[in-house]
């Protein structure tokens, strides 16, 4: 639940922040065509230029590969349509899947490379603005993993979180928090 309100957040801002970014880089107004249901996150219209976005809240090369596969499976009539994954930071990977694929690419950070008629956009090396402290949470790291091999083991009692910590020798909020996930 939590990770879908940050991707709710993050698009949110996405579609706040993307049209800002691309008029400042085009010198000019940016402007919101209505989605009416169809399968893509943004398209907005500079001049005669139309700008088909798939927002992704991660920058991973599979969540990059299948906001790829959706553009490119996107049809429609529109001329000068320029695809485009966005996402919070494309890393070096996505951003040469990006360019073997033929789709182009921008991060909420401040990169992108763009190209169409009378266009190309090549901004690089701005930081990573959504850079997360420590190591990726995940229920299937080293210490997580004991609290998912604890469970399976004893699925036929009840157990509370201090139960379970004192058994896996984890403390308990890293217990609640892999618990949570599960």
């Amino acid at each position: 639940r939590n990770s879908i309100m940050t991707n709710l957040t993050l698009e949110k801002q996405a579609n706040k922040v993307i049209p800002e970014m691309l008029s400042r880089w085009l010198g000019g107004e940016v402007s919101e065509i209505a989605n009416d249901g169809k399968n893509f996150d943004f398209l907005y219209k500079f001049k005669n230029n139309y700008f088909l976005i798939e927002f992704k809240g991660a920058g991973t090369l599979p969540i990059v590969d299948a906001a790829i596969r959706q553009l490119q499976a996107y049809q429609d009539p529109l001329k000068n349509l320029i695809r485009i994954v966005a996402v919070p930071y494309m890393g070096d990977q996505g951003r040469e899947h990006c360019r073997r694929s033929g789709i182009y690419w921008m991060d909420l950070s401040g990169n992108a490379e763009i190209q169409g008629p009378n266009m190309f956009l090549h901004i690089e090396g701005k930081p990573n603005q959504f850079k997360t402290v420590g190591r990726p949470k995940s229920v299937f790291a080293t210490k997580s993993s004991r609290v998912t091999r604890y469970l399976l083991a004893n699925y036929q009692s009840h157990a509370t979180r201090r139960d379970i910590s004192i058994k896996t020798g984890l403390n308990e909020s890293l217990v609640g928090r892999v618990v949570r996930e599960l």
